[in-house]
């Protein structure tokens, strides 16, 4: 969401113009401060033994807009069962657009806990992706949260 979609009030019954334009104006200027746009907390379920590239719904950047993303993440997989283990892990994806090459780079950042058994790769398109291992035992959760900033 971006401040700039918020409509300007006019007095009603149920909302006051004035308190309702002072908290858009204010967050206009915040982003204008900070820059870029953001992807507020947002989950996807990873899949287990995804050999094949897959699209992590909700990380899509168009070169023609983006020129850069900082994707904070965190990847919790979970089973049960006898093999059952637990793989948590924190980190940051760099996502870089070359616009005379059309290309994207994709670089992972050092990461803390454990390693998810998760790779990610991001297509020409900007579209970001991922491949997992198998998770020995019985699948129970296999979840990544991530948020991101982008820059121009």
């Amino acid at each position: 969401m971006s401040f700039s979609t918020v409509p300007i009030r006019a007095n009603g019954d149920d909302v006051h113009s004035g308190w309702w334009n002072d908290l858009r104006t204010a967050g206009l200027l915040l982003e204008s401060f900070l820059g870029g746009s953001y992807i507020g907390l947002t989950s996807f379920t990873i899949a287990n033994t995804q050999a094949a590239a897959a699209n992590v719904t909700g990380l899509l950047f168009a070169g023609a807009s983006v020129k850069a993303a900082f994707i904070d993440y965190r990847i919790r997989r979970y089973s049960t069962g006898g093999s059952g283990e637990e793989r948590v892990e924190v980190g940051q994806l760099i996502a870089q657009y070359k616009a005379n090459a059309a290309t994207w780079t994709l670089t992972q950042m050092a990461s803390a806990g454990d390693d998810a058994g998760v790779v990610f790769s991001i297509t020409s398109g900007g579209q970001v992706q991922y491949t997992s291992d198998t998770l020995p035992g019985t699948p129970s959760e296999s979840l990544m949260k991530f948020t991101a900033k982008t820059m121009e």
